[in-house]
């Protein structure tokens, strides 16, 4: 556990607050041997696999356990161990931060979405931190405001679903995300955000000119800006 300072403390009234520190290296060769898998086998398959991230939260070193002692291998590729993961993670509500949801309400399809929407202002704007708060003059440059994340329909087949304020800060309180401080959130891993950016854009099939355009390049030149490298990766995998 890590400790994430509350804006308040306990005199008053205020809780402290704590996230859950990533998994180690050791935590997952001792969870593999509990589970009755070979665990140098699996983490050298975590790691030929690029998926340590996932690997490094509970829910979905769960998953890549039982896919991996099922079939003695990961039978999927990079990118599908990544887009169940991430799915796995956006569906599963934070239990390290306060939350004014009893019970998930928004439906699995849309909280995807809404995660890819947020992965995209995120990465392409290189802005890491998600403002939950109330105060406009508590902002920071490098802030995502939820009224970013609800100002145009999502698309979702032949629907166009019009998500909430309650509807995003539910998927922020999601395992895709940690505390960022007060009334913060941010990626839980920088490589989710980029997957989903990148899987979002697939999904809603911008044309290329466009996507160069968001990589901070043009279809011709080619030069990428180097922090949205993986995001370019992700990009050009299938």
């Amino acid at each position: 556990m890590v400790h994430s300072p509350s804006p308040g403390n306990r005199e008053d009234g205020q809780c402290d607050l704590y996230e859950m520190a990533p998994l180690r290296k050791k935590d997952v060769v001792l969870a593999a041997g509990e589970s009755g898998v070979n665990a140098i086998e699996f983490v050298n398959a975590v790691e030929e696999k690029q998926v340590a991230p996932l690997a490094s939260t509970p829910v979905t070193l769960r998953f890549l356990l039982s896919l991996y002692k099922e079939n003695g291998a990961f039978p999927v590729s990079h990118r599908d161990l990544y887009l169940e993961g991430c799915t796995r993670l956006c569906q599963e509500q934070s239990k390290s931060r306060s939350t004014p949801h009893t019970r998930p309400r928004v439906k699995n399809s849309l909280r995807f979405l809404i995660a890819g929407r947020i992965a995209v202002c995120s990465i392409f704007s290189n802005r890491a931190f998600i403002y939950t708060g109330n105060s406009s003059t508590e902002t920071r440059d490098t802030d995502i405001l939820i009224d970013d994340l609800i100002g145009a329909p999502i698309r979702d087949g032949s629907q166009e679903l019009h998500p909430s304020r309650d509807d995003v800060l539910e998927v922020l309180d999601s395992s895709l995300f940690s505390s960022g401080g007060a009334d913060r959130v941010v990626w839980a891993h920088k490589t989710y955000a980029e997957f989903l950016a990148a899987f979002h854009l697939g999904r809603e099939k911008t044309p290329l000119k466009n996507k160069m355009a968001f990589l901070g390049a043009n279809e011709h030149a080619g030069k990428i800006a180097p922090q949205l490298h993986d995001a370019a990766a992700w990009m050009a995998e299938r």
